[in-house]
């Protein structure tokens, strides 16, 4: 009999997903993150090849009867990359097809349940990718805090530690930012600002998000404007795949990610910018988890029609 895999590699953790061609998952394993530009590629492959492991240990089933392995890989998003990857992961044996793509290629099939449609992810950084009805793929925006993820964690903490010198120097509005960045960095001293921040990860100023939220729900101007502004962009991202793949009414549209719960202001100003470029667009909750995606992937690969009954047996166990 054949079986297949599913594996949804993160930044931080790896997930894999034995399943029959029915549908069924059998088995699921976990590691550690798998993003090869962060972790190194030798450890990435060791993740992965240890999360698959553990789903063919609980699946009771053979490696060698495995007929497909589909991957969606964070750190995958250019062609070298997959290259990459698919080289060394070619060297495990785990499947007689392996096919690797980015991670919001299997977020977004998980999503739509591999129907066409728009993904927008925003956390640390962000992007939109979509596919439309001619299985054409298109990609915008997370070019990395230098060039772009306008929209992302990282863009709100930045422009909130720039409003913040601003009126610390008096160059700009007040705004409660001030203290809050102060309180979190536990400085006496705003100036002394400099040595927490140049240095900094991009995931240590990412963290600072929250505190524009929490800000924003205060009634603070600046913070208020600083979240419409992150919505703003995140949506021409999706609005830019949108036009890139010519997508027909209705288009689905979902999202992923931290700065999505950042509460009702950001959320508002992301649907209303969509609305007002297409109010055919309609907003939807992810269907299944990115792993359920990635098996989804691999079945559409074997030709089995993604149907109400493929769909009925697909429950991820946790």
């Amino acid at each position: 009999m054949n079986y297949i895999l599913g594996i949804d590699g993160g930044g931080t953790k790896t997930l894999a997903a034995c399943a029959d061609i029915d549908g069924n998952i059998l088995g699921v394993g976990m590691s550690g993150g798998s993003n090869y530009h962060t972790v190194g590629l030798e450890k990435a492959i060791d993740a992965i090849k240890q999360a698959i492991e553990q789903a063919i240990l609980k699946a009771n089933i053979n490696k060698s009867d495995i007929s497909i392995a589909y991957m969606g890989l964070s750190g995958a998003g250019r062609e070298k990359d997959q290259i990459i990857l698919t080289q060394a992961i070619n060297n495990l044996a785990i499947a007689d097809e392996i096919i690797v793509k980015h991670d919001a290629f299997i977020a977004l099939a998980g999503a739509t349940a591999c129907k066409p449609g728009v993904i927008v992810i925003a956390g640390t950084g962000s992007m939109a990718f979509g596919v439309n009805q001619f299985n054409q793929e298109s990609r915008s925006n997370g070019w990395g805090s230098i060039l772009g993820d306008e929209g992302s964690a990282y863009y709100i903490s930045q422009k909130a530690l720039i409003s913040t010198c601003r009126a610390y120097d008096g160059r700009g509005e007040k705004t409660a930012l001030l203290e809050a960045i102060k309180r979190h960095f536990g400085l006496d001293d705003f100036s002394e600002i400099i040595y927490k921040v140049y240095g900094s990860s991009a995931q240590d100023i990412a963290s600072l998000a929250p505190l524009v939220s929490q800000s924003a729900d205060l009634g603070d101007e600046i913070a208020i404007e600083i979240l419409k502004d992150a919505g703003r962009e995140l949506a021409l991202s999706a609005i830019a795949v949108i036009k890139n793949l010519c997508m027909d009414e209705p288009i689905q549209v979902t999202t992923a990610g931290s700065v999505f719960s950042a509460g009702k202001i950001l959320v508002t100003s992301f649907e209303e910018t969509l609305k007002s470029y297409n109010p055919y667009v309609e907003i939807i909750n992810p269907k299944f988890k990115p792993v359920v995606g990635a098996l989804l992937l691999a079945l559409r690969e074997k030709r089995i029609k993604i149907d109400k009954k493929i769909l009925g047996m697909v429950h991820f166990p946790f």
